[in-house]
């Protein structure tokens, strides 16, 4: 490949491991690197006992097939190891024994092979390079599962934020409770943009709904008698719709009018039917021919200024509820990081965190250059299940190189750039090759932390190989 980033779109039972072992061998046949020098990455345990054990037997039907005669029946393996030999070595002046060599090294340095999951590769980082990564050399204990860290600071969260009433009505309208809340705290902090956006609250709406609501009630108790004759009037006219208007409903709403006037608790709700006793919706809802009949009232534009009033008080509130949710993040953030540092754990997803600030940090240009002298070559499996952090930490490293050896995180991959292989096996430092395997159908659904919109981006900045196409598992 001329490309310093390529994306492979492979779905499922497509051969993904089988690509990704032939890729291997021919870094170490065709590029002369050693098997350290390439990284792999993919999500689970099991994938990287499995790619393991696949790259260990692909190098060692390389390595058997170099002397083998052919043979009559030979499965794909074999064919497609046989034309890599054969290209090999009619490209290269290197001897069958120097290659038998090499060989033979990397199938028994297989077990020293950097093939690691995503949280593996940045445990690695971060132990191997603490100086660069901000780290120190004696690493916190790690945590399989931060479950009760969480409902211990949820429960801190939930006394500090319900001290008044309308903060304790706004958390129960939130989570149920502060184990809902617990819940919650996964998703919420690993976020990095939480919408809807805070912004500053408006003047509390509440004293003008008041005024309204004593308007109605003044307006009800002038013009009320009248209004519900005229609706029964119109009913029985069959002047309105008779599934929107019923006279039971309408005779339980004046009731609860009337109770409510008496009561003149104005901030308490009323049966969202009122709103159909507006101008507006009298008119739609009037039989054909028959809209001068509709029923007019004062009371049908006090209603209107009502509900008005009604949305801009559910309009606050719920800005309200966002500001709290966006405090309660802010606080949890804060608080979680005091609690790991205090007992001295991390969490898998603060490896991660751990290797992509530290890429981002006042040393990120000495740790992007020793990873790229460790490492030539990176391949990533299962990409669609790679969230932007994990995407800002591979962009970083292995993207492509400006004149000052600096990462280029921005210019999307070129068709015209040099030869990045070569490059990586002469030793050279201005070219890495990436390689991004994944499924995009898969990354909807968000599945394991995935996000489409990393993996689109993923491929704004590398050129598009051949889809792996043909499902041979079903």
């Amino acid at each position: 490949a001329a490309h310093r980033r390529i994306l492979v779109e492979a779905s499922a039972g497509t051969g993904k491991t089988y690509t990704l072992a032939t890729l291997v061998t021919r870094l170490v046949v065709e590029r002369g690197l050693r098997i350290g020098q390439i990284l792999a990455v993919t999500f689970t345990d099991a994938a990287t006992q499995e790619l393991r054990k696949r790259i260990r037997e692909r190098l060692q039907l390389t390595l058997a097939l170099i002397d083998a005669p052919l043979a009559d029946a030979e499965g794909s393996e074999a064919t497609l190891t046989r034309q890599l030999l054969q290209s090999h070595r009619e490209r290269s002046e290197e001897s069958d024994d120097a290659l038998r060599h090499r060989l033979r090294q990397a199938t028994l340095d297989i077990d020293l092979a950097a093939i690691f999951t995503i949280h593996g590769f940045c445990a690695r980082v971060l132990r191997e390079h603490a100086l660069e990564s901000g780290h120190g050399f004696d690493p916190p204990e790690l945590l399989a599962n931060d479950r009760d860290l969480r409902a211990e600071l949820a429960a801190d969260l939930w006394r500090q934020h319900a001290q008044d009433a309308a903060t304790a009505d706004d958390l129960g309208a939130l989570w149920t409770n502060h184990e809902a809340l617990a819940e919650d705290l996964r998703v919420l902090l690993r976020e990095p943009v939480l919408l809807p956006a805070d912004a500053p609250l408006p003047p509390d709406p509440k004293p003008a709904l008041l005024a309204a609501g004593a308007v109605l009630a003044d307006a009800y108790r002038r013009h009320g008698d009248a209004f519900f004759a005229d609706l029964l009037a119109a009913l029985d006219g069959k002047v309105l719709n008779g599934n929107s208007y019923r006279w039971e409903w309408i005779e339980a709403l004046w009731q609860q009018l009337t109770a409510w006037c008496d009561a003149a608790d104005f901030a308490a709700p009323l049966d969202a039917r009122i709103a159909r006793l507006t101008t507006e919706a009298l008119q739609g809802k009037a039989n054909k021919g028959k809209d001068a009949l509709v029923p007019k009232s004062p009371m049908s534009a006090e209603i209107s200024a009502y509900l008005g009033s009604v949305q801009a008080q559910a309009d606050y509130v719920a800005r309200r509820r966002i500001a709290l949710l966006h405090r309660i993040r802010d606080h949890a953030r804060v608080r979680l990081a005091q609690l790991k540092q205090q007992r001295r754990v991390q969490t898998y997803d603060d490896l991660i965190d751990g290797v992509a600030d530290a890429l981002d940090g006042e040393k990120r240009d000495a740790l992007a250059r020793q990873l790229r002298s460790q490492y030539a070559v990176a391949l990533v499996d299962e990409f669609q299940d790679t969230d932007a952090r994990q995407w800002a930490i591979f962009r970083r490293v292995f993207g492509s190189v400006s004149s000052e050896g600096d990462g280029n995180l921005d210019a999307p991959a070129s068709g015209h750039s040099a030869p990045a292989l070569e490059s990586a096996r002469t030793g050279g430092s201005q070219a890495r090759f990436l390689a991004l395997i994944g499924d995009p159908k898969q990354a909807i659904y968000g599945f394991r932390g995935g996000d489409v919109h990393t993996y689109l981006d993923a491929g704004t900045h590398a050129v598009a190989a051949p889809p792996l196409s043909h499902n041979f598992r079903s």
